[in-house]
């Protein structure tokens, strides 16, 4: 629910930094609460992390910092870009891993 997380940014007399700061913590809060329900049903605790939004330093070091404190071993592209030329090889690996 980001219903409180939109009033605080709309409401709140706090500096633009202190908002920014919050919006990351709480999408990396939001990530990691993922990946922990996730890992309740499958045994996972190896993560690529993909997707333009990794571009941002910020969010990328508070999402690792937390999946490792979390006990998972997290991993940012170095080969495959994290914007849309990255998704098409993201989702050739999904269908793959459907084939038998």
């Amino acid at each position: 629910d980001w219903q409180p997380l939109v009033e605080y940014l709309l409401d709140s007399d706090d500096s633009v930094a202190q908002k920014a700061g919050c919006v990351h913590a709480t999408l990396a809060a939001a990530l990691v609460a993922q990946a922990l329900r996730i890992r309740e049903e499958h045994p996972v605790e190896r993560i690529g992390l993909g997707g333009g939004v990794f571009q941002n330093r910020v969010l990328s070091g508070m999402v690792l910092r937390q999946l490792g404190e979390a006990g998972f071993e997290a991993f940012l592209g170095e080969q495959v870009p994290a914007n849309d030329a990255g998704l098409s090889f993201g989702q050739v690996i999904e269908y793959a891993a459907t084939l038998p």
